[in-house]
């Protein structure tokens, strides 16, 4: 069985659940929710070398989506990443071992 992983926004997930639905595919989509704290996003794009503007208007641009996303909470995970890669890997292998049975 193949997995895919996409890393979208609130917009992107609509679309993509409506692509799925308009064309009748086979998918069996699980959706994750990360989030972290916007000053730990901050900081993990300050380390990436990302620009602080560009991080701002983008983190501007993007929360309505979110807001609404919260709101409705229609997924299947919800993951708060404040603790870092190692933590995300271990609930990632999590949620992939229940996505296999």
């Amino acid at each position: 069985m193949s997995k895919d992983i996409y890393i979208i926004d609130p917009e992107g997930m609509i679309s993509l659940k409506n692509c799925i639905y308009e064309f009748d595919l086979p998918v069996d989509l699980v959706e994750v929710y990360i989030t972290c704290p916007a000053s730990v996003a901050r900081d993990r794009a300050a380390l990436r070398g990302d620009n602080d503007e560009v991080f701002s208007k983008r983190a501007t641009d993007e929360e309505s989506q979110f807001l609404n996303y919260n709101l409705e909470a229609d997924w299947d995970f919800y993951y708060n990443n404040s603790a870092g890669i190692e933590k995300l890997e271990k609930f990632a292998d999590y949620v992939y071992s229940l996505s296999m049975n």
